[in-house]
């Protein structure tokens, strides 16, 4: 489920690099589990607690157009938890807890220009 301001171009871009991520730690290409994992880490498939959709929105913002963006968001995922098999993944980062090392740094798109990171994008694109 998206947030207010969330767009699905940036969740799924954003989660897919989760998934390939997890699929590499197992050395194989990815499957199902590993964009099910993902998604429901970032609380994408349920209703995400509001610490956890205050964290994810800065994070995941214009990720659908930067591949750093992408980069850290998989990396945020502690390699212990990629490596979950289905019955025992955590049904979100509930707490926060998990995800408060995934905080961005002082600016999560840093090749983009000032006023390009300030904007939704997707009212530019042609």
């Amino acid at each position: 489920m998206l947030a207010p301001g969330e767009h699905a171009e940036d969740a799924l871009s954003g989660c897919t690099a989760v998934a390939m991520r997890r699929a590499a730690a197992f050395g194989r290409a990815p499957v199902i589990h590993d964009l099910t994992l993902a998604f429901t880490l970032w609380g994408f498939l349920e209703g995400a607690p509001a610490d956890l959709v205050t964290t994810r929105e800065p994070l995941f913002r214009a990720a659908s157009h930067h591949y750093q963006v992408q980069r850290t968001i998989a990396d945020c995922v502690p390699a212990t938890t990629l490596r979950l098999t289905p019955p025992r993944w955590p049904s979100g980062w509930a707490t926060g807890e998990s995800c408060s090392t995934c905080r961005p740094a002082a600016d999560p798109h840093p090749d983009a220009p000032s006023e390009e990171r300030s904007r939704d994008h997707r009212g530019d694109l042609d």
